[in-house]
């Protein structure tokens, strides 16, 4: 708001004469005369219209989704049940049998640096690497190529000791060695 600076004009006279007051007294009061000036002060006050800017309107599209989803893995079946023992030659001895399905749960990481969860069945195929049968311990490792085009062996070692009481052998322990590579780990980190 902004406000104009008053303005002084002087009003019109105006005398008034006001007779006496009439007394039981035998002075005579002379007559008084009083003469009356006003002044009016006019303000002015000037109110701004206001101003209304629209802002015109604007509408922004959504970019396109350029996300490129994986594709789904293919769903891993259940394992096959294979069998396998290894014999002391030297003794003459068989000490571990074992005939099983395994399946595991891995994890690994990604190119684009994601953990990744995959099922992993344990080959009906491979093959006995190794073992050992002693008096208190005993063992079978598995060994089994990661795909046909490459020189990428896995191995599994199982491992069993004899309880004493009892004197019948439990499993104590397992080693699993994969190598992340082949279809099983599909876009697998490279190091």
């Amino acid at each position: 708001q902004s406000e104009l600076p008053p303005s002084t004009e002087p009003a019109e006279k105006t005398t008034v004469t006001i007779p006496p007051v009439p007394f039981n007294t035998t002075t005579p009061t002379p007559a008084t005369t009083t003469t009356t000036t006003t002044t009016t002060t006019t303000t002015t006050t000037t109110t701004p219209k206001p101003t209304t800017t629209t802002a015109p309107s604007t509408t922004t599209e959504p970019a396109p989704s350029t996300t490129t989803v994986a594709p789904s893995p293919k769903p891993v079946p259940e394992p096959d049940m294979g069998s396998w023992s290894f014999k002391d030659t030297t003794k003459n001895q068989t000490c571990v049998i074992a005939q099983m399905a395994m399946q595991f749960n891995l994890s690994y990481i990604d190119a684009n640096d994601k953990p990744v969860n995959v099922l992993y069945n344990l080959p009906k195929d491979a093959i006995v690497k190794s073992g050992e049968c002693l008096n208190f311990t005993d063992y079978i490792e598995l060994s089994w190529a990661m795909d046909k085009q490459s020189n990428n062996y896995s191995s599994l070692r199982l491992d069993f000791a004899m309880n004493g009481t009892e004197h019948v052998f439990a499993f104590t322990g397992l080693l699993l060695q994969l190598p992340v590579v082949g279809d099983s780990f599909p876009n697998a980190k490279r190091k």
